[in-house]
């Protein structure tokens, strides 16, 4: 690392496994500081020893940088900027005096900051069986905020110039396909994405009640294609296109069709390749049938009203794709959606057409983007929200626009109705601990 003229902050990435040892070849004590990218790290995680290539920063016994010519000696308590470790206690201790008010056995959750801080806590249970702890590093099936990634690959493409927002199913998907879909001629894109094209919305209802007559059919791998041969294809539409709006899986699984067939690859592919890689996100995957690396926590529920969690980690995701298949872990969907609405993944007019080119609903003062909800609040201003549940599995992450906050929880069981559900509840009470004084 270099800096440039005058002062300049050297931001370092701590509790990263494998991590390489950074060299910071210009650093001045005078004027230079250095920052971390965690909101938790105190002084007494840290030491510097002098070394031959000069001051080495260690991180918990874990050597993290080296300052080129300079010796231990020189740096100043104004050489190293720590973050809010008093706001680090008390997120963690909402968790953990919110779980219990829950059905949930555990909690993972993170707040990124909009000076790059990021905290990440957990309590309780990861598995009941084997009472084993939650980990903040644990992965977990993040349900439909995968819409929010495959809306952001689909407006890529967009930007290219390989999909048009008005471009019908009829132009991008062959016939076979959309001669079994009604009004395929007419359905756009941009309804797909915003849930107004009025494709039938039978896997919304008629999927739980197959799951409830036969609750084997949950831990069958299935493809987003079979999905929808079974719920879509052949059915009547919900409602001309364009003309209501109503929450359908079906749309993004058509989505992840449109993907595969502009791009000749596959969604798991292209999401590698254009938001995963680039970010860096190495603990996410998109499950697909026949390769599921899996490696995720398990989820809970009350299949049978019994008053007793059932152990759902078995149930296959496979069936979502692009609606609702994603793995990731608290850490890397806060870096996605951070980078998301700061410009990273998308230009300005394309992010501003994500925003505005939905759907606008009064009655929530808000509407649904192209992959997301947003709320307008007078305490917290704009808020961007993606949420999903699957088998117990539940994630909801929200963006605040003018904080530059990003705020995430995961619980690994769910209840109907959603009110009552573990995740909203501890997100709202992490979102009440940012904004109190």
């Amino acid at each position: 690392m270099t800096g440039g003229r005058g002062a300049d902050q050297f931001q370092l990435a701590v509790g990263i496994a494998n991590q390489p040892l950074s060299h910071i070849t210009d650093f001045e004590p005078s004027k230079d500081f250095i920052a971390f990218n965690r909101l938790d790290v105190t002084p007494t995680d840290l030491k510097i020893q002098d070394s031959n290539d000069g001051a080495t920063i260690f991180w918990k016994d874990q050597a993290i940088a080296v300052l080129s010519d300079i010796a231990a000696t020189d740096m100043t308590s104004d050489s190293i900027q720590f973050g809010n470790v008093e706001l680090a206690k008390t997120l963690q201790q909402t968790l953990d005096q919110t779980l219990p008010t829950t059905i949930s056995p555990g909690v993972v959750a993170a707040v990124s900051t909009s000076d790059d801080k990021l905290w990440t806590g957990a309590s309780g249970l990861s598995n009941l069986e084997n009472n084993t702890p939650m980990n903040a590093g644990d992965r977990f099936p993040i349900a439909s905020v995968t819409k929010t990634y495959t809306a952001t690959v689909v407006m890529q493409l967009v930007e290219e110039g390989k999909l048009s927002l008005e471009g019908t199913l009829t132009q991008y998907l062959p016939d076979p396909m959309t001669n079994q879909i009604a009004n395929s001629s007419q359905i756009t894109i941009r309804q797909l994405l915003s849930h107004t094209s009025g494709i039938n919305a039978a896997f919304q209802t008629d999927f739980t009640q197959d799951l409830l007559a036969n609750p084997e059919l949950a831990f069958i791998d299935r493809s987003p294609e079979e999905t929808l041969a079974d719920y879509v294809y052949g059915r009547p539409a919900s409602f001309a296109p364009g003309s209501g709006l109503e929450y359908n899986s079906s749309n993004y699984f058509l989505l992840q069709e449109v993907i595969e067939e502009v791009t000749g690859s596959t969604l798991a592919k292209e999401l590698q390749q254009r938001i995963l890689g680039p970010l860096d996100l190495q603990n996410t995957f998109l499950a697909e049938k026949g390769n599921n690396p899996g490696g995720y926590q398990p989820s809970y529920q009350d299949v049978n009203g019994d008053g007793i969690l059932d152990n759902l980690g078995a149930a296959s995701i496979t069936f979502a794709g692009g609606a609702g298949a994603l793995v990731s872990t608290v850490e890397d969907a806060t870096r996605f959606m951070q980078a998301l609405f700061e410009g990273e993944l998308l230009d300005a007019d394309t992010f501003n057409e994500m925003v505005n080119g939905g759907v606008l609903v009064p009655e929530m003062n808000g509407g649904l983007g192209l992959g997301f909800v947003y709320l307008d609040t007078p305490d917290q201003g704009r808020q961007y929200i993606s949420s999903g549940d699957v088998f117990g599995w539940s994630t909801q992450i929200q963006y605040f626009q003018e904080t530059g906050t990003t705020a995430i929880a995961i619980t690994n069981a769910d209840t109907i109705p959603q009110e009552q559900n573990p995740n909203r509840i501890i997100l709202n009470t992490i979102v009440t601990s940012l904004s109190s004084p």
